[in-house]
């Protein structure tokens, strides 16, 4: 079977949900390729069966005042409150307020060329300005946990540009979607979940081929019944770089030009048409 469109987006994450409510509002034919069984992406929001309480298992914040998330809340009707934004450090036994702990924020913001590595980058405005270990200690903590990167390998002019990014949107201070992240996601499909034809869940990119004004995608649900080919004149790949760049499985039999890939468990590959 082969299903038409002018451009199909491969993942139904924010950005593919993002992509795909702007060409439908340009009047443009989409098709959303989504390997779970739900959109959303990276916001997975769980509910207690009793009290409907959400428990988020992926983006939990809303941080700042972003303009354009803040306005696609108020648009599909639902409440940010603010959360506790108070520090408590346990350091060398001793349990204290840890706002003093991240005097190095000011500095990472101002960082500039050359480029090194978070922990280079520590170690020296540790000795400039004199920080007691528990600053050095929260810094690399900070990268660690707010940006999920390595210290000694991620870069310190990219988490500064963010930071400063960040401040320009009203800062980091955190605040939360009372009825679930993913209330804001499903907004953003209403218009693919009412428009048959237009997403299609548990539906695994396993093939992409290509030229140029053509593509066209073979997909299989995840237990391998194949939903046949999803064909366009563009793609948009929206899925994590960890897909993208996961390691190959096996060369191609069919195609030697061809790249073998794992995504959501089972194998896909780019191809020229």
């Amino acid at each position: 079977m082969v299903h038409e469109a002018d451009v199909v987006i491969l993942g139904a994450g924010a950005a593919g949900l993002a992509a795909a409510e702007r060409l439908m509002g340009k009047g443009l034919r989409v098709i959303v390729l989504e390997a779970r069984d739900r959109v959303g992406g990276r916001v997975a929001t769980l509910r207690d069966t009793v009290a409907d309480a959400p428990l988020e298992l992926g983006a939990e914040f809303v941080h700042g005042k972003p303009a354009a998330l803040l306005r696609r809340i108020r648009r599909a009707g639902l409440t940010v409150s603010p959360c506790n934004d108070t520090h408590a450090l346990l350091w060398r036994g001793k349990l204290d307020g840890g706002e003093e702990s991240f005097a190095f924020q000011e500095p990472l913001r101002s960082a500039k060329a050359p480029d090194r590595p978070m922990a280079e980058w520590v170690a020296e405005q540790a000795r400039l300005h004199q920080w007691p270990p528990v600053v050095s200690a929260m810094a690399r903590s900070y990268v660690r946990g707010f940006y999920a990167a390595d210290p000694d390998v991620a870069s310190t002019l990219a988490i500064s540009r963010m930071e400063r990014t960040a401040e320009a949107s009203g800062g980091t201070t955190p605040s939360r979607v009372l009825e679930g992240y993913d209330r804001v996601l499903h907004a953003m499909a209403a218009k693919l979940f009412a428009k048959p034809g237009t997403l299609f869940l548990n539906a695994v990119a396993d093939e992409v081929r290509w030229k140029p004004g053509s593509v066209r995608v073979r997909a299989q649900t995840r237990q391998g019944t194949p939903l046949g080919t999803f064909q366009g004149g563009h793609a948009v790949v929206t899925l994590p770089v960890g897909v993208l760049q996961a390691k190959p499985l096996a060369p191609c039999a069919s195609c030697r030009a061809c790249v073998r890939r794992s995504a959501h468990g089972t194998g896909w590959r780019w191809a020229p048409w």
